[in-house]
């Protein structure tokens, strides 16, 4: 018996001893999801691709907080391997995401599989976001080349609308440029006028004065000659009616003659007269005529005027 004590069985042989991990996989099969039973060949996989989608995802399961011990063991579990067994890597991964490892694996074996099953060994969850994230910078791309589009074309606007302004502006100051040149002329043509219609009434005044003063020193001169006849006259009778001193008296010839002289003497006056009277009609006649022709010169610069205004509202 004693020699009987040595033989046995091997721990494996032993079915007190069994393999703890089969009776742990038969005892959770029911609760690993269906996706386990697919075959996965993880050499096709591309892990650069999937290395930061671990890490990003282990960081939120894990509340932010970033484990590289635990990111390093999941990676370590995966990378290199033909295949491998979804359920032990949530048995191994229990202690560390507790209830969270059912979903995190879950997720991992599916983007696995189809890696596996894409040429470039890129899930196609990861190629669809990445054409999403394409398709939004080019509309972000579009919007922005609208935007700018519009901004452009309020810039022309603004432009437009400036220049216009400008050009009204522009029209504005030579408009009032125009006016004020048409004032001017008026000013300087009603100047002129006024000067002109001064000058005229100097030119008469004077006139009438020189032709007042001509009959007043002609009848002066008359009224002188006519005085100087009379004393003359008186003299010559007192003369007559006295004899004469220191001589003989006068023939009755010499008297003749000295009263046809006198007579001459008389008339030479009326004559003046009526020559001085002839030439002030004739100064009334020129006056008249130079009315007349300074009348017809303004009547003529109104015509012209008013043509040049014509000329003006037309342009």
């Amino acid at each position: 018996m004693s020699g009987n004590a040595f033989r046995g069985v091997s721990a494996e042989q032993d079915a007190r001893f069994g393999n703890k991990e089969s009776k742990l996989l038969k005892n959770l099969a029911k609760t690993f999801p269906p996706e386990y039973k697919i075959k996965a060949d993880l050499s096709n996989v591309n892990w650069e691709a999937m290395k930061p989608w671990i890490a990003k995802r282990l960081t939120e399961l894990l509340g932010g907080v970033e484990d590289d011990v635990l990111i390093g063991f999941v990676i370590e579990q995966v990378e290199g391997k033909k295949t491998i067994d979804p359920r032990l890597l949530q048995i191994n991964l229990t202690g560390f995401l507790e209830k969270n490892t059912s979903l995190f694996c879950k997720e991992l074996w599916n983007l696995l599989i189809s890696a596996a099953s894409t040429p470039s060994g890129i899930p196609q969850k990861f190629l669809d976001e990445k054409a999403a994230e394409l398709r939004e910078r080019e509309a972000e791309r579009q919007r922005m080349q609208e935007r700018l589009a519009m901004e452009r074309s309020k810039q022309d606007q603004l432009r437009r609308e400036h220049s216009e302004a400008e050009a009204h502006r522009e029209r504005r100051r030579r408009d009032d440029y125009v006016d004020r040149r048409e004032r001017d002329r008026h000013r300087d043509y009603d100047r002129r006028r006024r000067r002109s219609y001064s000058r005229d009434r100097r030119d008469r005044r004077s006139r009438r004065s020189r032709s007042r003063s001509r009959s007043r020193s002609g009848d002066r001169r008359q009224q002188r000659r006519q005085r100087s006849r009379s004393y003359s006259r008186d003299d010559g009778r007192r003369r007559d009616a006295s004899p004469q001193r220191g001589g003989a008296r006068r023939s009755p010839s010499y008297e003749r003659e000295r009263g046809d002289d006198r007579s001459r003497r008389w008339e030479s006056p009326g004559r003046r007269h009526a020559e001085d009277e002839k030439s002030a009609e004739e100064v009334r006649m020129e006056e008249a005529l130079r009315e007349k022709a300074l009348r017809a010169k303004a009547e003529l610069e109104e015509a012209k005027e008013k043509e040049d205004k014509d000329d003006v509202k037309h342009e």
